[in-house]
């Protein structure tokens, strides 16, 4: 249809970043995958802790549940290159590179 589509999704296994890259590939369109990072353990936690959904019968995860998901590390010959932006600072230092990341489409 020709809009641009940000999906917000957590994809931890091999399988589930394929299925973004097979929507991509089936829909003839270019993909740019990004992996927001959080590096600091705690940080992480307490920004999970304080979230709250804006949307009804949406439910955020728990800690617990964040920290039980299997995660397997990327490898960019199975699930293709992708942006790592460490979201430990300011969110327009991270949108600088972002930018930069989604121009080159």
């Amino acid at each position: 249809m020709g809009a641009s589509v940000v999906v917000d999704a957590v994809s931890p296994v091999p399988a589930a970043r394929a299925g973004w890259l097979e929507l991509a590939r089936a829909s003839g369109t270019s993909v740019r995958l990004i992996e927001v990072v959080v590096s600091d353990p705690a940080e992480h936690r307490r920004r999970v802790e304080a979230r709250r959904s804006d949307v009804t019968g949406l439910v955020v995860p728990t800690w617990r549940q964040v920290t039980a998901v299997a995660y397997e590390p990327w490898d960019a010959g199975r699930d293709g290159p992708r942006l790592v932006v460490a979201n430990d600072g300011s969110p327009d230092d991270a949108m600088v590179r972002v930018r930069a990341y989604l121009s080159k489409i």
